[in-house]
């Protein structure tokens, strides 16, 4: 159907996570006798960013790691989740977005 998942959350890096996995945006991982993550379960990468490091990159690259599969971006300011949308809809993409907040509101109104 071609619907990827994208979750741009103001939560720490690990909390987003956590919950990616949870809600199966990411696989589970592979962990060994003594609970270390040795790899993903499918060699999926986990992209998972926070806004301000995934904004530093140059545009060009913000945009191909866009195109590829799901991702999750942490820390998210109001101002990265409405930059997020925008590029999203420059690449022809049809975004849905929910919200849970007044800070989702520029976003929402994309």
């Amino acid at each position: 159907a071609g619907i990827r998942v994208l979750m741009i959350t103001g939560d720490a890096r690990d909390t987003a996570v956590a919950i990616a996995r949870d809600v199966n945006i990411f696989p589970p991982p592979v962990v060994d006798a003594n609970g270390y993550i040795v790899e993903e379960e499918d060699g999926t990468e986990i992209k998972a960013y926070e806004g301000r490091e995934f904004f530093v990159k140059p545009e060009s690259e913000q945009l191909e790691l866009l195109k590829s599969g799901n991702m999750v971006f942490c820390r998210a300011e109001p101002s990265d989740k409405q930059k997020l949308v925008r590029m999203l809809q420059s690449l022809g993409e049809i975004p849905a977005m929910t919200g849970d907040g007044v800070n989702d509101a520029p976003a929402l109104q994309q």
